[in-house]
């Protein structure tokens, strides 16, 4: 009886060691969420080094459900890369968008923004109607 007791904790241990191990590393491997904003765009600066890249802010604006404010007006700070797909939508909604580059981006222009940690991958550049 105490040769079984024995083995049941030595047993015991390095279960709880991998335990510990696995829950670990699941709370440190979280996927980086994508996220996507609507607003407008305040500022565009270009890097020094090539046109095609820079920063962009967006301010979205606050959203309200039955005059409560449920989100606030907030600046984003998003850096385009040369792998972010700059897009400009068509006039209409069933026309496709078209290829856009970073000099197309300007100040108080409207653009809808997928990102993931500030790193944009998708911008499209919403049509103005007049």
């Amino acid at each position: 009886y105490l040769s079984e007791a024995l083995m049941i904790r030595w047993m015991l241990v390095p279960f709880t060691f991998v335990l510990c191990l696995f829950l670990v590393t699941e709370g440190t491997s979280q996927d980086k969420k994508k996220v996507t904003i609507t607003g407008a765009v305040i500022t565009v600066e270009a890097t020094k080094d090539s046109k095609d890249t820079g920063t962009i802010t967006v301010k979205t604006p606050e959203k309200k459900k039955k005059d409560v404010v449920v989100a606030e007006a907030k600046e984003h700070k998003i850096e385009v890369t040369k792998d972010t797909k700059i897009e400009k939508a068509g006039e209409k909604k069933k026309d496709p968008p078209t290829a856009a580059i970073f000099a197309d981006l300007q100040k108080e222009q409207n653009v809808t923004v997928t990102h993931t940690d500030g790193k944009a991958e998708k911008i499209l550049i919403l049509y103005k109607k007049k």
